[in-house]
């Protein structure tokens, strides 16, 4: 028997599964068919639009970040920006909001060198583990005494949060290269055009 032959002898139709609640079908009114066309058109037109201000915006804000980061290194750093079309106008807002991975701290104290207390600071979360409060031995020797024992009730989380106006302090602690190395590690959330 030829191989297509017994591909077919052996292949098992699938059927389009039968759907589960699916929603019934409603007829409506001229007027609401209108309404629901123009809903419909609308909905694209927005993913259309919020795909071309996506597209069109990050260029605009990686062509001000760059007069953002020659202002900041000239010392003349600015937080926001007007920034003109031939038509309009959009306004370019950067904030001093960063995340920092704690597991980053040694590359990016590489980087910063002794800038790197003034501007990185160091945030401790402490959560008593779950185990403690399920045991009443446990529970009963923390209400007596922690002291030395800290380590034996309680998680510590370590992370790393940049010090106020640290999106203006950076152009004084590195270069041009350094600027790039600490946004590897740090990660400011992203400029928005308004």
């Amino acid at each position: 028997m030829a191989l297509s032959a017994l591909l077919e002898k052996n292949a098992v139709s699938k059927k389009p599964a039968a759907k589960k609640n699916a929603a019934p079908a409603v007829e409506l009114s001229d007027d609401l068919k209108d309404a629901v066309d123009a809903y419909a058109k609308a909905k694209v037109e927005e993913k259309n639009a919020k795909a071309a201000m996506e597209l069109h915006g990050s260029k605009v804000i990686a062509a001000v970040r760059e007069i953002q980061d020659k202002d900041g290194f000239s010392g003349n750093y600015k937080k926001s920006y007007d920034v003109a079309g031939k038509e309009s106008k959009v306004k370019f807002v950067a904030t001093d909001k960063f995340s920092v991975a704690s597991d980053d701290a040694h590359l990016l104290e590489d980087v910063l060198g002794d800038k790197f207390a003034e501007l990185i600071k160091t945030k401790y979360v402490v959560t008593l583990k779950p185990e403690v409060l399920a045991d009443e031995k446990l529970s009963k020797e923390l209400e007596k005494l922690m002291g030395d024992k800290f380590d034996k009730f309680f998680n510590v989380v370590k992370s790393l949060e940049t010090a106020d106006d640290f999106d203006a302090k950076i152009y004084g602690a590195v270069d041009a290269d350094g600027l790039n190395d600490v946004r590897t590690f740090v990660k400011q959330n992203k400029p928005s055009l308004r």
